[in-house]
């Protein structure tokens, strides 16, 4: 089954021709390619209004700089999230190229919302190519425009409009890019909560609404926003998450069990807070894709943070102590994901990436011979044999196995060993996808790296 999006079939769109290169110009080719971005794309990540963006290419005004280097990357990531395979994308696309002559420092002399979308699309793209340290670096100019022009706050007297909607839209976006980055990369922390005082935004239905139009009540179904609203509330728990983390790192320690605990208990009450269409049957197609990815960063920060945490509590006795609390989710996040793939085996090739990325992540975390499970894996069937490897044999796929399960039921013994220390050192134009993914910074949380790594400058240690 194809994930489908829930517009249905689209109009093809013209494009403006008149200032496009003649390689490019193919309006059945572009109209396609912008389908692919809204369709597979978009439903993730609503960086752009659909409705004005379609409008725009289309209509006979001058395109601002900014907004030229959008429309192209659009179709360089539309480019991408219709590939079926990754041999289908080429190596340099030529919508990239176009977009990367566009730029110029007279963009980051005058701040504007199209700046900072250009800037965010351009980053997120280069990190799905491998070109980790160079979207790093995008993503940060969009987070410091974006700051530049105040919309880190909430305007004041301002109109209920789509378009103050939107501010509140992309800025959240903005942080679920920068937060995930950073954790991912090691890279120090650059938000905190004490100075964005702009709300989350809300779960409307604005489908074929202008910027100009009021901002339609509420509604209590999956929408474009729905899962960014949600996503930026978990990415507020992660950087907390991580924050513990390095105050641990700084006095060479790891993050007390205790504090753990409190840190997880804040995962699953945002877990429990979902609205009922992320976790029960019936949500509409195209809104799998968008909900399994965000429970699959959910489980990614439970692996990290008990990774990350001392192994036993301080003071008082604990049932399960750290190690057995990351396989639990590292097993999960296996059955969930290869429960996904298995069913929608044509799904937007966007979500390889996600998928490999969690994957490995759950995968590191390695069962020793002669372990024993109990009931709280027994949903998993996993089991060991006499060469000490293990086979794990996933259930067909249903409406209940879409749903969350509870972390609740009892827990044997175990045996875990963690993935050995070690740092792949590549630049930033080779390697494949999973050259980020292979440092210290995914084996072990970042628990081996020294702070001069960590904070990208020299510590004098003699």
């Amino acid at each position: 089954m194809k994930l489908q999006q829930h517009k249905g079939s689209r109009k093809f769109h013209q494009a403006r021709p008149t200032r496009d290169p003649p390689d490019l110009i193919i309006s059945y080719v572009t109209s396609n390619l912008m389908d692919a971005y809204f369709e597979f794309y978009h439903i993730h990540y609503p960086v752009l209004h659909e409705k004005t963006f379609r409008e725009r290419v289309t209509s006979q005004s001058k395109f601002s700089p900014p907004w030229r280097v959008t429309y192209y990357l659009v179709l360089a990531i539309g480019q991408f999230c219709s590939s079926n395979t990754e041999s289908e994308y080429p190596e340099t696309s030529e919508f990239y190229n176009a977009a990367r002559t566009g730029l110029s420092l007279q963009m980051l002399e005058s701040g504007s919302v199209e700046t900072v979308q250009a800037f965010l699309l351009l980053g997120n793209y280069l990190q799905k190519k491998d070109r980790t340290n160079t979207g790093y670096n995008y993503i940060g100019l969009a987070y410091r425009l974006a700051l530049g022009i105040g919309l880190h706050r909430e305007a004041t007297g301002a109109q209920n409009t789509i378009g103050h909607e939107r501010r509140r839209q992309l800025f959240w976006t903005m942080y679920c890019f920068e937060s995930g980055f950073n954790i991912t990369t090691g890279r120090p922390p650059t938000m905190t909560d004490g100075f964005i005082d702009i709300s989350l935004p809300r779960n409307i239905d604005d489908q074929g609404l202008s910027l100009e139009s009021p901002v339609p009540e509420e509604v209590d179904y999956p929408t474009i926003y729905s899962v960014i609203i949600s996503q930026a509330k978990l990415s507020r728990i992660g950087d907390t998450i991580y924050r513990e983390y390095l105050l641990a790192k700084t006095a060479g320690s790891r993050i007390e069990y205790r504090l753990a605990e409190l840190l997880e208990r804040d995962l699953t009450n945002w877990r429990k807070a979902l609205p009922s269409y992320f976790t029960l049957a019936g949500a509409p197609p195209w809104f799998l894709a968008p909900r399994s990815v965000l429970r699959w960063k959910e489980q990614n920060l439970r692996i990290l943070l008990w990774r990350g945490s001392q192994k036993y509590h301080s003071y008082l006795p604990t049932r399960f102590n750290a190690e057995e609390k990351c396989l639990d989710v590292a097993m999960e996040s296996v059955h969930d994901i290869a429960t996904f793939w298995r069913t929608y085996e044509n799904a937007s090739y966007h979500m390889v990436w996600y998928a490999t990325y969690c994957l490995l992540q759950a995968t590191l975390i390695r069962i020793a011979p002669g372990v024993k499970f109990g009931s709280r894996f027994s949903r998993y069937s996993l089991q060991n044999n006499a060469n000490a490897s293990s086979e794990v044999h996933m259930p067909l796929f249903n409406d209940i196995a879409q749903q969350i399960p509870e972390l609740t039921d009892p827990l044997s013994e175990n045996n875990l060993i963690f993935g050995e220390d070690g740092q792949v050192n590549m630049n930033d134009d080779t390697g494949n996808d999973l050259r980020m993914f292979m440092n210290e910074v995914s084996l072990d949380f970042m628990g081996n790296m020294p702070l001069d790594l960590l904070f990208n400058d020299w510590v004098d240690y003699s």
